[in-house]
């Protein structure tokens, strides 16, 4: 029995594993917290291929780590699925490199801002 079997199972209507995904994602939610709480990160990627097929239970979870938690303030902090079947090394390291690619132009872009306004 594959995952994907389970999940079409929840989805017929079989409560206990339904519960069993509930779970799951309740605990994704802990661990996700516990990384806030760690690190404080201004972005988080969930690649999980069974709460891809749970729409709900993912929209449950984003509005129980913003609503319950006052350490993820939704204004500052993104929190998003991918859909990447293979994500490896390779892809975290993307991510990373596009992310101080994007502070590294912020923070020469605001030097030119400061320059400008003192220049005046």
């Amino acid at each position: 029995m594959t995952i994907d079997d389970l999940i079409a199972r929840s989805n017929k209507g079989n409560r206990k594993l339904e519960k069993i995904f509930e779970e799951a994602a309740s605990c994704l939610s802990v661990t996700i917290r516990n990384v806030f709480a760690m690190y404080d990160p201004d972005e988080i990627f969930i690649n999980c291929r069974w709460l891809l097929q749970k729409k709900a239970l993912y929209f449950k979870l984003l509005d129980s780590l913003y609503d319950d938690n006052n350490l993820i303030d939704r204004r500052n902090v993104i929190i998003q699925m991918i859909d990447i079947e293979d994500f490896g090394l390779k892809s975290a390291a993307a991510i990373l490199a596009t992310n101080e690619i994007k502070t590294l132009n912020s923070s020469i872009f605001s030097r030119k801002q400061k320059h400008h306004v003192n220049a005046m």
